[in-house]
């Protein structure tokens, strides 16, 4: 499945990035968690598998990726993040 793929390539690249911070590699962690759960199930909705699981999952992991993404403006923008 390309979106799998697509979505594994850009999270290794990006838990790998070596200025990361304690707070970034602790949320990758817990979207790997996450993701070991819903990857099996996410490859079987195409034979009918549990979409509300697979929702709920998907929508907590797209909440981390955000908060990573917000992580990210605050550590290469820091100037942004103080105009809040």
């Amino acid at each position: 499945n390309k979106a799998i793929d697509a979505f594994e390539k850009a999270h290794y690249i990006l838990s790998q990035n070596k200025q990361n911070t304690a707070e970034i590699n602790t949320a990758f962690k817990s979207i790997e968690r996450q993701w070991k759960i819903v990857k099996p199930l996410y490859q079987e909705v195409e034979k009918g598998g549990l979409p509300l699981i697979i929702l709920s999952s998907t929508d907590k992991i797209m909440a981390l990726m955000n908060h990573i993404t917000q992580l990210y403006v605050a550590l290469y923008h820091p100037k942004n993040t103080m105009q809040k």
